[in-house]
């Protein structure tokens, strides 16, 4: 049920002014149906709102007019200098990804190595990780359905307001073995084209090797052999893309 009770005046970048009410042609669910915010959606199985009277009716009266002036962009591109990749003063970085992540929160190790780093710029940093997600988000559903973890994703992204956007995936999709590594790509490259509406920097990191400890803890070899196979097919999405990657892997910080 609506009351019409809305009123929206815009004006255009043309300098047009335009209406909209709230009515009986709009669209209304009980359920949180996933996606629904998102441009595009399809609520075409959703109920036809009840329209009760016209604006201003009795006993709510006419609305107050509130002009909030311009409408400023929800996310803008920060303007980055040409060569190596850096830390920008006033950038908002975020960390998405799997276990290494959320465990790097622990002792804020990473967010001290750049800043000391970039010692003369202002950056904040928010870590996002979540342990054992992969690039669908499989790990955040809780109690909802695979699809609803990645939209719960992209929702924290987004309110982060983000300039730069570490995305360190890997280390759990890699227990898929080699014939996961297809269906891995297609997720990281599905989230970085749902991303890009941040206007973020984005920057791919590799998992990390798992260290040959003494027995009787289990030899990684076979297990750094999938991890390897996942950290070539990120770099080959890195350099498809022409993004930053760091490769952890490897034993170094290497960008590029």
């Amino acid at each position: 049920m609506l009351f019409r009770s809305v009123r929206l005046t815009y004006r255009d970048t043309a300098g047009q002014t335009h209406e909209v009410d709230s009515g009986k042609e709009w669209r209304t669910s009980l359920n949180d149906t996933p996606g629904w915010r998102e441009p595009g959606f399809d609520d075409t199985a959703w109920s036809h709102a009840a329209e009760l009277g016209a604006l201003g009716m009795s006993p709510w009266g006419q609305l107050n007019v509130v002009d909030h002036g311009p409408v400023r962009q929800e996310f803008v591109r920060k303007p980055r200098p040409p060569g190596p990749f850096q830390l920008l003063d006033g950038d908002r970085v975020v960390f998405l990804g799997d276990t290494l992540v959320e465990r790097a929160s622990r002792d804020d190790l990473w967010e001290a190595v750049l800043t000391a780093r970039f010692p003369d710029r202002h950056i904040t940093f928010r870590n996002l990780g979540w342990s054992a997600d992969t690039p669908g988000g499989d790990a955040r559903a809780g109690f909802g359905t695979v699809e609803d973890g990645y939209q719960q994703l992209k929702v924290h992204v987004q309110e982060s307001r983000p300039t730069v956007i570490f995305i360190c995936y890997g280390s759990a999709s890699s227990f898929d073995g080699e014939t996961g590594l297809d269906r891995f790509e297609a997720g990281l490259q599905r989230l970085i084209d749902e991303l890009a509406v941040t206007k973020a920097e984005l920057v791919l990191v590799s998992p990390l090797r798992h260290e040959h400890l003494p027995k009787p803890l289990p030899d990684p070899a076979t297990h750094n052999r999938e991890l390897d196979r996942y950290t070539r097919r990120i770099q080959q999405v890195a350099n498809q893309r022409k993004l930053p990657f760091v490769d952890l892997f490897d034993g170094g910080i290497k960008i590029g």
